[in-house]
C-alpha cells in the first residue's frame, strides 16, 4: 500500500518542496560564487589601486627629482652666466675679442686684430669717440698680444692705430702745430762741458722742443738739426777721450707738440718726457725697431689723459 503524499497546510506536496529547497541551495551557490567573484575583483581592484599609488608615488618621486635635477642644472647655468656676466662687465663686453687677440694661435690673433683695426678705422672716419674704458681693455690687450706675437705686422699697426685714436679722444691732448721742430729754436735744460768732465763724472744732454710738429723717427731731418748736431758731436768728442760710456744720452722734453711716429727707429735719446702732446702714429707694414717697439708699447698702455707721460729707453 502506497503511502499517502504529504501535504502542507496549502496544499503543497512535499516534492515540491524538495525541489524548492533544491532551487533555493541552487540559488544560495550562485550568490555565493557571485559574491566569491566580487570579492576577488574586489581584491584585485585594491591590489591595483595599491600598485596605482605606488607608480603615482614614483612617477611623482621622479618629476621632483627631474625638476630638480633640471632646477639645478638652472642654476648652474644661472651661476656660469653670472660669471659671463661679471667678466663682461669686467673687460666691457669685449671677452671674445681680447681673447682672439691675445690667442698663442698666431692666425686667430691676426684674425681679430685685423677686424679691430677695421673697426678703428671706420671709428676714426666718422669721428666717433669711444667709451675710454674700452680703450684702455683694447690697448692692454694688444700690448699683451705684442709680447706673444712680436713678430706679427698686425699687432703693431693696430697699436698704432689704438694710440692714435686714445690720443684724438683724450680731452688734454688738443695740440696742433706745423712747424717742424727740427728747424725750430729749443731750449737747452743743461749744457754740459765735455772738455773738462772729470773721471767717474757722467753727461747728458737736455734740451725741450714746444709747440711744433716732430717726425720722432726721421733720422735724417735729426741729424742735420741744431739739436742732433750737438749731439753727435758730444758722442764723437765722448769717443775719442775714450768716455763714451760716461755719456748718458739725451733727453729730450716735448711741450705741446704733435709727435708722429711712421714705423722707424726713433731719434737717439735715452728718454722722452711728452707734455700735453698729442700722438699720431701710422700704420706701418713693416716691423718697428726694438725702440720702436719699446715707445710704442709704453704709449700704448700709457694714461694720455695725464698731462706728462714719459718713455725711457731700455
Amino acid at each position: 500500500m502506497t503511502p499517502p503524499k504529504r501535504s502542507s497546510t496549502n496544499g503543497t506536496t512535499d516534492a515540491a518542496i524538495d525541489r524548492r529547497f533544491a532551487n533555493f541551495d541552487k540559488g544560495l551557490d550562485g550568490l555565493k560564487n557571485d559574491l566569491d567573484k566580487r570579492f576577488t575583483e574586489l581584491k584585485a581592484d585594491i591590489t591595483d589601486r595599491r600598485n596605482s599609488t605606488k607608480w603615482l608615488a614614483g612617477f611623482v618621486l621622479t618629476v621632483l627629482l627631474g625638476w630638480l635635477g633640471v632646477g639645478t642644472n638652472y642654476i648652474l647655468m644661472m651661476h656660469g652666466d653670472i660669471k659671463a656676466l661679471r667678466q663682461s662687465l669686467k673687460d666691457h663686453g669685449l671677452g671674445d675679442v681680447v681673447a682672439g687677440i691675445q690667442s698663442s694661435d698666431p692666425s686667430v690673433a691676426r684674425a681679430n686684430l685685423t677686424l679691430l683695426s677695421g673697426e678703428i678705422q671706420i671709428a676714426q672716419v666718422n669721428q666717433k669717440r669711444s667709451d675710454p674704458n674700452r680703450l684702455v681693455t683694447l690697448s692692454n690687450a694688444v700690448a699683451k698680444a705684442s709680447l706673444v706675437h712680436p713678430a706679427l705686422p698686425e699687432t703693431w699697426q693696430v697699436a698704432a692705430q689704438l694710440v692714435t685714436f686714445r690720443s684724438a679722444s683724450s680731452s688734454t691732448t688738443s695740440t696742433s702745430y706745423d712747424n717742424n721742430c727740427y728747424d725750430a729754436p729749443f731750449t737747452v735744460v743743461n749744457q754740459p762741458d765735455v772738455q773738462h768732465l772729470r773721471p767717474g763724472h757722467t753727461m747728458d744732454d737736455n734740451i725741450v722742443w714746444a709747440k711744433c710738429t716732430i717726425v720722432i723717427d726721421d733720422l735724417d731731418a735729426f741729424n742735420h738739426s741744431q739739436f742732433g748736431q750737438i749731439v753727435l758731436k758730444d758722442i764723437e768728442t765722448m769717443k775719442s777721450l775714450g768716455r763714451l760710456e760716461q755719456y748718458l744720452g739725451a733727453h729730450v722734453a716735448f711741450d705741446h707738440v704733435r709727435v708722429i711716429y711712421r714705423g722707424g727707429k726713433p731719434i737717439p735719446a735715452a728718454s722722452f718726457t711728452f707734455r700735453n702732446c698729442t700722438f699720431i702714429f701710422e700704420p706701418s707694414s713693416q716691423l718697428p725697431p726694438l725702440r720702436g717697439k719699446e715707445l710704442t708699447r709704453q704709449l700704448l698702455t700709457a694714461d694720455l689723459t695725464k698731462s706728462e707721460v714719459s718713455f725711457s729707453s731700455t
